[in-house]
């Protein structure tokens, strides 16, 4: 993805990045991803997942290393990406934000 951006430098063209598919079938590290595309980086889907499959579960509630992705957010405080959870039970959504309270 990184050439298509390179051809659209000097564009506001971004992405939607999902957290949960790229653990669950990603091989390139979030802090890869975020390093280098950072820029363009619009909004994120947030769900926890095993990595053996995405279960969209509750932030926190799996085994994805988040760290990189706060630290990353934290960067970006003057012009933050839109953040859409995507838990897929309803039970789900408050521990997903209160995750996010304790962590932004």
């Amino acid at each position: 993805i990184l050439p298509l951006f390179e051809q659209l430098n000097g564009t506001d063209v971004g992405f939607c990045f999902d957290v949960g598919h790229h653990f669950a079938f990603g091989n390139v590290p979030l802090a890869d991803w975020l390093t280098r595309l950072g820029p363009r980086l619009g909004q994120f889907h947030l769900h926890d997942n095993s990595g053996a499959d995405d279960e969209h579960r509750a932030l926190g509630q799996g085994v994805i290393e988040l760290a990189p992705l706060f630290d990353y957010l934290h960067s970006r405080a003057d012009n933050p990406p839109v953040l859409t959870l995507e838990p897929h039970r309803v039970e789900d959504l408050a521990p997903s934000l209160e995750y996010l309270r304790e962590r932004l």
